[in-house]
């Protein structure tokens, strides 16, 4: 059996990318994998020097120590000394991940020199250039010392089949931002003709997370289950660490996605989050016309006139304006 390790301060993104991970890697080395996940360094450390794990895969960036609400703007390279560690304890495969600092333009530098053999952007995972099924591959050949059989990985199903998992909208929000994203629902709702059991977002009355569920499990299954997912990026969306997480495990898991920037944010806010992403403002009615043509392109919708649709834009962003 082979022992897997990740470590990574982002819980929902590292709970849907893990496991994903697990399930490639289980069919490509053709034996079980056992995932140990910490969400700290100095967990990851214990576990590394316990566990003994032939595969860690370690974030680079993590909160100072003693301060683990600090924003993602304040976090630092901590994860070199997870990759030290693991070379220490003769750890035979040790990847690491990174969505790139500013602060730290030498990111990937850093890696290799701790031990690292293979490291990865996390803002590339679930593009077309970069899958998990890629990253698994990558992995089986490091472990095994043979190339994985069977040509190229794939993708992993992320929705099981069945009529209700089919046809669902994920909003990924900021708390904060809950009267333009519940005005926008309307518009979808409304306009678009899509029902509440087509969409999940946290803050929408009839939509948010039942009683007695674990949160993050509860979002990660609701972000699988999903055909497609909008962002809404604010800027208290890029300030909160679980929006970004919950961005990461949109990219993890490959959906379809369109990214809408909320004022005062711009394209030019999120590039070095987003890449070259086409974003799209939530301020602009052309753009919301190519929102509604993305969704109408992916989720069953009731026939809506266009002139329907066309009122209640207009009616969307007059709200918007103080």
């Amino acid at each position: 059996m082979a022992r897997l390790l990740v470590v990574d301060d982002e819980r929902l993104y590292v709970s849907q990318f893990a496991s994903v991970l697990r399930k490639q890697l289980q069919q490509l080395l053709n034996e079980p994998v056992s995932l140990t996940v910490k969400h700290k360094v100095n967990s990851g450390m214990d576990a590394i020097e316990t566990e003994r794990p032939d595969i860690l895969v370690a974030d680079m960036l993590f909160p100072p120590l003693g301060q683990p609400d600090a924003p993602p703007e304040d976090h630092i390279v901590l994860g070199t000394e997870l990759l030290e560690l693991a070379r220490t304890h003769g750890v035979p495969v040790r990847v690491a991940l990174s969505r790139g600092h500013s602060r730290f333009p030498d990111m990937e530098t850093q890696a290799r020199g701790a031990g690292a053999q293979r490291f990865y952007h996390k803002t590339l995972i679930g593009t077309a250039g970069l899958s998990i099924g890629r990253i698994a591959a990558d992995i089986a050949e490091q472990y095994s010392g043979l190339s994985p059989t069977g040509g190229p990985a794939t993708t992993m199903p992320t929705a099981a089949p069945g009529g209700e998992e089919q046809g669902m909208l994920f909003v990924s929000h900021a708390s904060k931002d809950a009267p333009v994203v519940n005005d926008l629902l309307d518009l979808l709702q409304l306009g678009l003709g899509l029902k509440d059991k087509q969409l999940f977002c946290s803050s929408a009355p009839g939509m948010k997370v039942p009683p007695g569920e674990a949160f993050v499990d509860y979002i990660g299954g609701q972000a699988s289950r999903s055909s497609a997912a909008i962002l809404i990026l604010s800027e208290a969306y890029l300030r909160s660490a679980f929006c970004m997480a919950e961005l990461g495990a949109i990219w993890i898991l490959a959906k379809p996605q369109a990214t809408l920037v909320l004022a005062p944010i711009t394209h030019h806010d999120v590039g070095d989050i987003l890449g070259r992403t086409h974003c799209l403002s939530l301020s602009d009615s052309g753009d919301l016309d190519d929102l509604r043509d993305f969704l109408s392109g992916r989720i069953e919708t009731e026939t809506q006139a266009t002139r329907k649709w066309n009122t209640k834009r207009d009616a969307f962003l007059k709200s918007l304006k103080p």
